[in-house]
């Protein structure tokens, strides 16, 4: 259990409360930001996990590019040898076989001539096509190589901010786990507290109730020997109006019910809930359902902005997740007057109304106490 100082009496559980509700509400909005950075941090995570496979599948095709780019060079380059190989064996064989002076006779003759020179410019043709295809391919495959580079640079670096988040997601699970654990801590002496001071105004009722018993037989004593005493005494509230008027008292807020009393499974998970949540539009008035005392308005954990009625006979009600509470601890308030605005403070994943009814500290299923709507 966490133990948080405050300058407060030890014995005065209402000033504890109030500085234990202000700790928490700070740890709360601490965790939920940190919450919301640490799914930031997952969603940068998961967009470049999602890029390196593509990016590795870039680099492996530019280097099947450059691959097959070397072979077409290859290629290119041994053609254009073997056709300098057949221009020099062409011109070798009129050599060696004497027939250079039949050459020089045909070119005389227009009709040689015009033969030889187109031979000789076939293979000048054919050369200078290898030898341009041959830069061509170069240049594309240096393109592809410098494609290829930057490539593997934005891998380098997306490897490396992925491995920096990895880091930095490690640290801000720990931070919310730590903080998550401690808003548990500090719910958990909030309702020690909001028991002991039940526990407290039970024990002030009955300290109370001796007293008045007391002084009406000392009142009757005196009658009994003839004195008659004139004291002004406080009238009794009326025993037991909250428990007869069970199944008959109004809903708190319309709306409709989205979490419902007792054991319930959420996501096969097996969860409890001490009242019912009751879906309302944000800014929807909130009504109390029996005459009674405020004994707290303030921020309480996972129910958000609360309000807590003491109605007598140690009943109690709680209304939660308010955008804002309308009354203060000390209040007097009638039945259906409005207490709070319907919000989505606390726990809510949406707007709406957490309400609870309490006898003592036993929670009691809220629907066998209210109306039909």
């Amino acid at each position: 259990m966490v133990i948080i100082p405050c300058t407060a009496a030890a014995d005065d559980p209402a000033a504890k409360l109030k500085a234990l509700t202000r700790k928490a509400q700070e740890v709360e909005g601490t965790y939920r930001a940190e919450e919301r950075k640490l799914r930031t941090i997952d969603d940068e995570m998961s967009r470049i996990q999602g890029r390196i496979p593509r990016v590795k599948g870039d680099v492996q095709q530019k280097q099947e590019q450059i691959r097959a780019f070397d072979r077409q060079v290859e290629a290119y380059s041994a053609e254009l040898e073997l056709s300098r190989e057949k221009m020099v064996r062409s011109w070798v064989t009129l050599y060696k076989s004497a027939s250079l002076d039949m050459v020089t006779v045909y070119s005389g003759h227009e009709k040689y001539a015009g033969y030889l020179n187109a031979v000789f410019r076939h293979h000048e043709e054919i050369l200078r096509r290898y030898q341009a295809l041959q830069k061509r391919v170069a240049a594309t495959r240096e393109k592809a190589s410098a494609v290829s580079e930057l490539l593997r640079r934005d891998l380098a670096e997306l490897q490396t901010s992925a491995k920096d988040l990895e880091s930095r997601r490690a640290g801000k699970a720990a931070l919310v786990a730590s903080l998550k654990g401690k808003s548990r801590e500090y719910q958990d002496e909030i309702e020690d507290l909001i028991r002991e001071i039940q526990k407290r105004e039970k024990e002030k009722k009955e300290r109370l109730r001796r007293e008045k018993e007391r002084r009406e037989r000392e009142r009757k004593a005196r009658e009994r020997k003839g004195e008659r005493v004139r004291e002004k005494e406080a009238p009794l509230a009326a025993s037991g109006g909250f428990y007869e008027n069970r199944g008959r008292l109004p809903w708190p807020a319309r709306g409709r019910v989205v979490r419902p009393f007792g054991q319930i499974r959420v996501g096969g998970v097996l969860q409890k809930s001490q009242g019912i949540d009751i879906e309302v539009p944000v800014g929807a008035l909130v009504r109390c359902i029996y005459p009674g005392t405020v004994v707290y308005a303030n921020w309480m954990g996972k129910y958000g902005n609360t309000v807590i009625l003491d109605h007598g006979d140690g009943f109690y009600t709680i209304y939660g997740y308010l955008q804002d509470a309308l009354k203060a601890s000390g209040d007097k308030v009638a039945a259906r007057e409005v207490i709070g605005r319907v919000g989505q403070s606390g726990s809510a994943l949406k707007p709406a109304l957490h309400f609870e009814v309490r006898f003592h500290q036993k929670a009691l299923d809220p629907s066998r106490w209210l109306g039909r709507e």
